[in-house]
């Protein structure tokens, strides 16, 4: 699928689902079914949507891969078409994989700020990708809108679960908008150390490098494994080009699956999007790619 047509199909989903995926946002909020939560207010728990559309780039980027560069443009934009029912086609066990770790983040978050909100149908995706590849229009009427709902909703202080997020919120968001929230990613409140012996860390680059919050990631988890290459020098998982250079992802996702099975097969890492790129190439390794979240349940 050529580039030209990747961006049109992005444009087409942010105008009708406010997502480069047209995944519908009413399934943003799944994890929480269930859950008392008030809308709005000072404090509130911002998924960025994130986690939730990543089993959704998973079945895009398998889908793309099987569509040849030369194909002739008028099959190319039938082939444009995956992403409009792929909220129907994702797994519900894949699905519900991604809604656990938000909703046991949130649980994590809520221990620390019981009165912590969540912005509910208001929420959505955070616009990473835009900003990525250089969509900046987009990108600026997207940040606009949320920040936007957030005032709506008297927000103060947003939480943020996912390294794309937090950084895109954190760093980028005042730099086009007049958005002065502050921005705190999750772990920074979590007062536990818990030891993963026997496991190797992927450190994203987000979060170690763009975010600088490696001693954070390190005061979470203790005692864990690490490839030569880790910290602010791991090697990245691929993502999140995938969704436009699916076989570069893949390249580099292998290479570095290659580095952590030299420590452990036994992975953790605290990114939705390293999640995807590596579980993708794990299988032919005998390896295991968790999020920190599903391991904390382990080890509380």
């Amino acid at each position: 699928m050529d580039l030209s047509s990747i961006v049109a199909l992005i444009r087409r989903n942010e105008q009708e689902k406010f997502n480069p995926l047209g995944i519908d946002g009413k399934s943003f909020s799944e994890w929480a079914k269930g859950l008392e939560i008030a809308k709005g207010g000072e404090v509130v728990f911002y998924t960025g949507g994130l986690y939730q559309i990543a089993p959704h780039i998973d079945l895009l980027v398998s889908a793309m891969k099987m569509v040849p560069e030369t194909m002739p443009k008028e099959i190319v934009r039938i082939g444009e078409r995956f992403s409009l029912p792929i909220g129907r086609i994702v797994g519900k066990k894949k699905q519900d994989r991604f809604n656990k770790i938000v909703r046991r983040i949130f649980l994590l978050v809520r221990d620390r700020i019981p009165d912590i909100g969540y912005l509910w149908d208001e929420e959505s995706y955070s616009g990473a990708l835009y900003y990525d590849i250089g969509m900046d229009f987009l990108f600026r009427e997207h940040a606009e809108r949320i920040v936007e709902a957030m005032r709506r909703n008297g927000v103060r202080t947003v939480i943020t679960i996912d390294p794309h997020t937090h950084h895109i919120l954190k760093d980028i968001f005042p730099k086009y908008t007049k958005a002065d929230f502050e921005i705190k990613y999750y772990m920074e409140l979590l007062d536990m150390s818990i030891p993963l012996e026997g496991y190797v860390v992927h450190d994203p680059c987000y979060l170690v490098r763009w975010s600088g919050l490696l001693d954070v990631f390190r005061r979470v988890i203790s005692r864990v494994g690490e490839p030569d290459e880790s910290g602010i020098t791991a090697n990245c998982c691929g993502g999140p080009i995938e969704s436009i250079f699916p076989e570069m992802a893949e390249s580099l996702a292998k290479k570095r699956i290659e580095e952590l099975v030299a420590v452990s097969r036994k992975i953790v890492t605290a990114c939705p999007i390293c999640l995807v790129n590596l579980w993708r190439v794990c299988e032919k390794y005998e390896a295991q790619v968790q999020d920190v979240a599903e391991v904390l349940e382990v080890g509380l």
